[in-house]
């Protein structure tokens, strides 16, 4: 059998997950060809891997700002059930001119573009809208209020004790890498460091009362801006971070239980399950 991927140091995926070997050929020929089927090994796109590497800098000069970094966190890494619009596609623009009377053209590359990643987040409102409050209160105290059109915080005594430090963009934005692990978890096939996040909007707050109809639930979703950076220093950043976690039981059988003993206010000495049978064995010892 060929070899179906190319060297570990092949310039077509140095450092990445390992590439399949076009030169081996594939399946769809004059025939099939049964001595090399796993060229048919296809490409299945993972689940991203946000981690947060920076949260927005006055964010902590907020009331509960540690608090706030700390759930800003669990948004990005743990709670978001749908996270979109990270790309690398290329797009090449052309020049043409006509060259012949049957309406043949020539073609010249004029420009070439890599599309703009534009990170769009979902998440299930929380109870007590917490979703919702917490990019409203990130617009309105670091970015500016609707009404003053300054931001909120330099109302706030820790900032004003801090000694007003200006609002430079990573003040009010975070950075976030983004990683698409091999199936594995071992290699990096994808990897996008975005900064200067900030959100387009807070995310939906409507009220409404349709009679008859159920109660709703809540989605929000919020779209950030973002500098995106791609290539091989972010792909190392996102090798060092996948070499760091620790993959031992990695598996749902391996979680703690959500409870580890009854609680006590039912475990008591009452009818249930343990009585009858300790009763039983009460029973045989005394006959013995």
């Amino acid at each position: 059998m060929s070899n179906i991927l190319v060297a570990e140091d092949h310039s077509l995926s140095a450092g990445r997950t390992r590439a399949l070997n076009g030169a081996v050929g594939g399946q769809q020929g004059a025939m099939s060809d049964p001595r090399n089927w796993m060229s048919s090994a296809t490409y299945v796109k993972q689940k991203l891997i946000p981690v947060l590497i920076e949260a927005p800098g006055h964010m902590t000069y907020m009331d509960n700002g540690a608090d706030r970094i700390k759930i800003l966190k669990a948004l990005v890494e743990l709670m978001a059930t749908s996270i979109t619009g990270l790309t690398s596609t290329l797009e090449v623009e052309y020049g043409e001119h006509r060259v012949s009377n049957a309406g043949e053209f020539h073609e010249t590359m004029t420009n070439v573009n890599r599309a703009r990643s534009v990170p769009s987040f979902v998440w299930p409102e929380k109870e007590g809208m917490a979703v919702y409050n917490f990019f409203n209160d990130w617009i309105v105290e670091l970015l500016a209020d609707p009404e003053t059109m300054h931001p909120g915080l330099v109302n706030k005594t820790a900032y004003q004790e801090a000694g007003y430090p200006e609002f430079l963009p990573d003040a009010i934005s975070m950075t976030v890498l983004f990683i698409e692990p091999s199936r594995d978890l071992k290699r990096i096939t994808n990897a996008w460091l975005c900064t200067n996040m900030m959100p387009k909007s807070s995310g939906t707050n409507e009220g409404s009362r349709v009679i008859g109809e159920a109660n709703e639930t809540v989605e929000q979703t919020i779209e950030f801006t973002a500098t995106t950076q791609i290539g091989k220093e972010v792909i190392r950043l996102a090798q060092t971070y996948l070499d760091e976690l620790n993959k031992t039981g990695f598996q749902p059988a391996a979680l703690p239980a959500a409870y580890e003993e009854i609680s006590a206010d039912v475990n008591v000495d009452s009818e249930s399950y343990k009585t009858k049978v300790e009763q039983v064995a009460d029973a045989a010892a005394s006959q013995g």
